[in-house]
């Protein structure tokens, strides 16, 4: 098998940490740089690009200051599709703690907020706007 360098930003992996670090999506990032000139953002690309080398290095995402869980955003992500999107959040809480392999109990609010935040991110992409 050969092997192919591959640019760190277009891997899966690098986007999911910039969206788990800033709630937002890898092209919003871009775009704050690009467009808007924004030295702060050039700032979180640079942190983002730090803790991908940092996970390929051996550290573990518990190890890095993230405003999402990996966890919770995987089964958010994957649950949509089987109805995760229509529970009220007491109830999307219980699922979670049901569920989830961090063994703790979840609250209601920051799993409507994560909730939130990934639909606003998935609906700028499909409306095109990012």
């Amino acid at each position: 098998m050969a092997f192919y360098p591959e640019n760190p930003e277009s891997s899966e992996m690098f986007r999911k940490i910039v969206f788990l670090k800033y709630g937002i999506t890898f092209r919003e990032l871009i775009w704050q740089i690009d467009i808007e000139k924004n030295p702060a953002a050039h700032r979180r690309l640079m942190a983002v690009q730090r803790d991908y080398w940092r996970l390929l290095s051996g550290s573990h995402f518990k190890d890095f200051k993230l405003k999402f869980s990996m966890n919770h955003f995987e089964i958010l992500t994957s649950g949509f599709d089987f109805g995760l999107d229509k529970l009220m959040p007491d109830e999307l809480a219980d699922c979670l703690d049901e569920i989830c392999p961090c063994s703790q109990k979840h609250s209601p609010e920051y799993l409507k907020k994560v909730r939130t935040r990934i639909r606003q991110a998935c609906e700028r992409i499909i409306e095109g706007g990012f």
